[in-house]
Formats: structure tokens, sequence, C-alpha cells
């Protein structure tokens, strides 16, 4: 559960009167109707875990808060509140956010994927294991906000143990919703780029927030047009020792 500025998680089962207390020291102090959505919205998420499972894979922090900001940003009539939607009106905008991040929709748009699988924490399937093997075959540190990946990370943990995952999420966590799909997409095409050319060598301390500012990539952009701003700024700014690099572009 959590506010915008404020969060408290949960691991595991509660007493109904302890998440109303956790509710009320995040959320109530805040809004009576705020805490009442989270409320909503917890109910929800758990129906939707036990029955569409699928639906939270890549996931795995569900920032209550976040979802309830994204999807007012995104509600047609900006005189409807998410609080005056009849529930099971709530229930299916929340189950349709879900699904719509789970891969870009041609109907919608690269800001609005963004955005939402940025909010819900969305990472690829394979994800872990990319970044597994970028740090596994390079000397690098990737920075952001004082939090870290670094090489020696392959040394401490398994590609398959949840640690991993959550050392990436942790990173992943320091970035905007936007920025941080765009850290995402930027590490995806790092593991593309060592898989195709494996003499390539990048740069051990790699700044990725002041990278993602150095390529000046647009939240509506298509991923081939970022994939290839990344590319060039690689080069140009010598992220990479090896030129050959610009013929590698994500599918």
């Amino acid at each position: 559960s959590s506010g915008i500025n404020a969060e408290y998680g949960i691991e595991g089962p509660l007493h109904p009167r302890l998440l109303e207390e956790i509710l009320h020291k995040t959320v109530r102090q805040q809004s009576l109707l705020h805490a009442a959505l989270q409320q909503e919205f917890l109910i929800y998420i758990a129906d939707l875990l036990v029955d569409h499972p699928e639906l939270f894979k890549g996931i795995m922090i569900i920032r209550v808060g976040h979802m309830i900001h994204v999807m007012q940003s995104l509600v047609d009539d900006n005189y409807v509140t998410l609080e005056s939607l009849p529930p099971h009106r709530l229930r299916k905008k929340i189950r349709l956010m879900l699904e719509n991040s789970n891969g870009f929709s041609k109907e919608g748009t690269w800001q609005k994927h963004r955005l939402i699988s940025g909010t819900l924490g969305r990472v690829p399937n394979d994800f872990s294991s990319r970044v597994w093997h970028i740090l596994k075959h390079q000397q690098i540190r990737f920075t952001s906000e004082g939090a870290q990946l670094e090489s020696r990370d392959t040394f401490r943990t398994k590609v398959s143990e949840p640690l991993f995952a959550m050392r990436i999420e942790q990173f992943l966590n320091t970035f905007s919703c936007h920025t941080r799909y765009f850290a995402i997409e930027l590490l995806h095409l790092l593991a593309s780029v060592i898989e195709r050319n494996p003499e390539v060598v990048l740069l051990e301390e790699f700044p990725v927030q002041h990278f993602i500012e150095l390529s000046n990539v647009a939240v509506d952009e298509s991923l081939e047009a970022v994939s290839k701003k990344f590319i060039s700024c690689m080069i140009k700014n010598e992220f990479v020792k090896l030129e050959s690099v610009e013929n590698c572009i994500v599918s």
C-alpha cells in the first residue's frame, strides 16, 4: 500500500485491524476518500491475483498509490474521479490497466505505454537474465541517485534468485515512471548489443539517468527510434568502445 510520498510494504496476510491501522498512518491523514479508495484497490487487486495471476507477471512490487495516481490521469472525463466510480467500473479499469501494460498496443501510444508500465513496475519476461548477462560479461557499474547495479552482484547471487530481481527493482525505483521504462529499454538494448557483439566494451562507470538525458529521448517515440538515439549517444559520448554497435537495434 502506498501514497505518492509514503509507502508501507505488505508481504503477507494481515489482520484487517492491522491493515486499517496501516492505511490510517500512511493514507487517511491525507484524505478519508483516498484511504477508502486504497481499500477498494487492495480488495480488487487481491481478487485479480487469485483469478488472473498472469496479469501481474513481471511486477515485483504493487504500488497501490501510484496505480491510483496514474489511473486518475488517464480517466477520459476530467470531471470524473476514481472515487465517484461504481465498484464494477473501478474493478474493470484496474483490470484493463493491467492488461494494457502487458505489451505495447497499437491502439495506445508509446507515452501511455511507458507511463503505465513504469508506474506498475512491470519488466519484460527475461529482463533479470538479460541484466545478469550484461553484468557477467562486463566490468561495469550502473548508477542512479545513490543506487547501483554492478558486476560484483553476479558473484553474490544467482540469476534465478529473487534477491537479484529485487536488486534490479531497487535500482529501477530511483527513476520516475517514464524514465524507469527508458532505463528498462536501455538495459534491454545493452544486453542485445553484447550478445550480438561480444567484443563490445562498455564504460565501467555507467550513470543511467545522465545517459538517458544525454540521449534526448522523448516519451512518445517508438522503441526503434529510442534505440537508435541510445546507440548514437553511446558512440558520440564514448560509453562504448566499438562503433559497429550502431547496427544493433532492438527488434
